[in-house]
This record gives structure tokens, C-alpha cells and sequence, in this order.
């Protein structure tokens, strides 16, 4: 089973909070790398060497565009980070709903998050944190992920 994994990037890597944005990386990098321990395939777009954050831009839009398109295409389930207001992880929750993919949606409790986004047909999961720093628990994960 193959997991797209979808957050903001642009909105952090061009802001100021490289810090931020670096600990979102480790984070989403660690959950990455527990999923292949338990046998998922995963796409991972942070995966960008460490303290080289401008390498995602070394590529052009149409080739970002069409790399990420196709991972989609490809991927069973999309989870999505709703840390940060992000048009790319609105246009991949509107691809993966179009392509009939399953959405697991984790965000901030305190985060509003749009009613058009949750009223995606595909959505099957939301995961709600007290800190988007905390991803869930692996094994909670797992279990969502192999029933969804």
C-alpha cells in the first residue's frame, strides 16, 4: 500500500521560520521512515537534504507539477498536514478525491479547517492534535491506515 504524504512546503520554505519549517521536516522525515518499518511504500516530499531546504526549488513548477501528480496517481492513501494555509495541498486533496484515493486528514484542534475540505467524499479519517508538532502515535496510525 502506498501513503502520498501532503504538507505545506512553499508557505514555510519561503518564509522566515526555517526553524520551523526543520522540525516539521524531522517530523514528517521520522513518520516517513516508521510507515516503511511497518512495509508501506511512501512518497514523502520533504525528503530534501537536510539544510539545503532551496533544492525543492531546483526543479521547475511543470516539473513538480507532473512528479507530484503522478505520485498521487499512484498512491493508495493521501495523508494530509493541515498545519498551514497551502494551495498545493489543496490542489493534491483535489486530485486524490477525484482519483478515488483515500484522505486521512490530521490537523491542529484549534486549526479551522474548511468545510469543503472535510466534506470530501474520499475522507475517511480527520486526526486531531493538540499541537502540530505531535503526530500520532504509529501503532493509532497503523491501524487507521490498514482499516481505511
Amino acid at each position: 500500500m502506498k501513503i502520498y504524504i501532503s504538507a505545506a512546503m512553499t508557505s514555510i520554505l519561503k518564509g522566515t521560520n526555517t526553524e520551523y519549517y526543520l522540525r516539521i521536516q524531522e517530523k514528517i522525515n521520522k513518520l516517513s521512515l516508521d510507515l516503511q518499518a511497518l512495509s508501506f511504500d511512501v512518497f514523502n516530499p520533504f525528503e530534501i537534504p537536510q539544510n539545503n531546504i532551496d533544492k525543492f526549488w531546483d526543479s521547475s513548477p511543470r516539473e513538480i507539477y507532473q512528479k507530484e501528480f503522478q505520485e498521487v496517481l499512484t498512491s493508495d492513501i493521501l495523508l494530509a498536514f493541515l498545519d498551514h494555509t497551502s494551495h498545493g495541498v489543496g490542489v493534491e486533496l483535489g486530485w486524490a478525491d477525484v482519483m478515488r484515493k483515500i484522505i486521512i486528514l490530521i490537523h491542529q484542534k484549534d486549526i479551522k479547517i474548511s468545510a469543503l475540505v472535510l466534506g470530501l467524499p474520499t475522507v475517511r479519517k480527520v486526526i486531531k492534535t493538540d499541537n502540530v508538532m505531535e503526530i500520532p502515535d504509529i501503532s493509532i496510525l497503523n491501524g487507521i491506515l490498514q482499516t481505511a
